[in-house]
């Protein structure tokens, strides 16, 4: 099952959603360092929770879902603060993210 893409576009709509209030005038990569750490955990969790599914997504599901996971996964953390929050907290964000994207999927092939 590959999920390289889905993975992908789940950081960068996180990545997205966590600067969507952050003002930061740095351009260093480190300034950006805890965002894309949080991103990462949050994907982590995204792809535990989708592999437990009966039928879990993959980059051969829809070829509109990368784009569909990116922008649920920039809705759901958008204003919802930055990085650090906690860990607990990046399983609900996950179980959220999935179940939006799932929810969106349906919605393609609805008339």
């Amino acid at each position: 099952m590959a999920t390289t893409v889905l993975a992908n576009a789940c950081i960068a709509g996180v990545i997205g959603g966590l600067l969507v209030n952050r003002f930061n005038g740095g351009s260093q990569e480190a300034n950006y360092a805890a965002v894309a750490a949080q991103s990462v955990a949050i994907r982590n969790e995204f792809l535990a929770l989708n592999a437990a599914l009966p039928v879990p997504l993959d980059d051969a599901t829809n070829t509109s879902l990368p784009s569909l996971l990116s922008g649920v996964a920039f809705g759901t953390v958008a204003n919802q603060g930055t990085a650090g929050v906690n860990p607990a907290d990046n399983v609900i964000v996950a179980r959220q993210i999935l179940a939006a994207t799932q929810a969106g999927l349906t919605s393609f092939n609805a008339p």
